[in-house]
């Protein structure tokens, strides 16, 4: 993976940990000092919006829960049937944040295998769907990025991460394009 990629990577990985994420508090939490120096305390069943890396600590240690539903295995087996329909050209729209939330649920599975083996049937078929749903979008993409002209609703369904991928991967067609078609013998 070329630096400016794997950069550009790293830096959409630290927005999604310093966007703000609502979530319930499962138990009383007194005197927690917040990072504007501030110290408060919040009831169980209270929401609140923190930054996903404050929530996701939460969450881990089993003092909170997301809002909303993070990846399942169920709602990653729609998002796949959809992915994988024969007549399905599209690139149907997914979360912006679903590349982010999908590493941490399989790295989650994946700890929950190491824990308890029954676990790992779970694991190994959210990797394959996993799988599968990254390799047709990467077709889907591939195919938009040596198109002459992709509508703005079209690209509007891609990820960050997958708009990073369509734009590196047009300027590489156009430069090779140009090149073969070039009037210049080297």
């Amino acid at each position: 993976m070329s630096k400016k990629l794997s950069e550009t990577l790293e830096n959409t990985e630290l927005e999604f940990l310093n966007s703000l994420v609502k979530i319930i508090i499962l138990k009383d939490l007194d005197n927690i000092a917040l990072i504007n120096g501030k110290i408060e305390s919040f009831k169980a069943g209270q929401e609140i919006e923190v930054n996903y890396w404050i929530a996701e600590t939460l969450v881990n240690l089993n003092l909170a829960k997301f809002k909303e539903e993070e990846i399942t295995l169920v709602n990653l087996s729609k998002i796949h049937w959809k992915e994988t329909l024969p007549t399905s050209r599209q690139l149907p729209k997914l979360n912006k944040n679903f590349y982010c939330n999908l590493k941490r649920f399989l790295y989650r599975l994946s700890m929950e295998a190491k824990k308890e083996p029954s676990k790992l049937k779970d694991y190994e078929k959210a990797l394959n769907i996993s799988r599968d749903i990254i390799n047709c979008r990467i077709r889907k993409i591939a195919s938009l990025a040596s198109s002459p002209s992709v509508p703005e609703n079209i690209l509007s369904n891609l990820t960050i991460e997958e708009m990073q991928l369509y734009e590196g991967l047009r300027n590489i067609i156009y430069e090779w394009k140009k090149t073969i078609l070039s009037e210049e013998i080297w």
